[in-house]
């Protein structure tokens, strides 16, 4: 009868073993989403990005074009309200590459524009922040209103950031 309960125990522990291991391995391999808050502002988003007085090319917050990555982070529970953050909010990061050839594309970092919600007054709002780097000169903008402007030689062009209302 021992035997039994031993053999019974210990194929039920591997059942739990191999259940728990799906279900990680169905989380690792989901793709993250886009909180909604996130995708009212970022598909009215225009990147133009000058790589001559006579050639500009137009880039899009779109995650389905190889040219931007993203990531999704949560804040903590108890931000500092000077941080500009509010509790358990989803914290976006979107990666942009400026080079045209998606063979020589080097870095992703050309182009980082960070996005996380807060409430201020009353009012839902939505913190941009930039950081830039990169050969080419880059405008931002938000429904036709130009959030930020990098040019690699002005050095104070690298971060900025906004906040606008969702």
């Amino acid at each position: 009868m021992n035997g039994k309960v031993g053999l019974f125990f210990m194929l039920f522990l591997i059942g739990v073993g191999v259940g728990y291991l799906i279900h990680y391995e169905m989380e690792l391999s989901a793709e993250p989403k886009l909180p909604e808050e996130v995708l009212s502002i970022s598909g009215d988003i225009v990147v133009i990005v000058r790589e001559s007085n006579v050639y500009n090319r137009t880039l899009y917050l779109d995650v389905s074009q190889w040219y931007c990555r993203f990531s999704v982070l949560h804040g903590g529970s108890n931000p500092y309200p000077w941080d500009l953050a509010e509790a358990n909010a989803p914290i976006v990061f979107f990666f942009l590459e400026d080079i045209e050839d998606p063979n020589k594309a080097d870095n992703y970092s050309d182009l980082v524009i960070r996005m996380n919600p807060i409430v201020e007054n009353g009012t839902r709002k939505m913190v941009l922040v930039f950081f830039a780097e990169g050969g080419y000169e880059k405008f931002v903008y938000h429904k036709g209103q130009l959030l930020h402007h990098y040019n690699d030689s002005d050095a104070t062009s690298n971060y900025g950031i906004r906040i606008i209302e969702i």
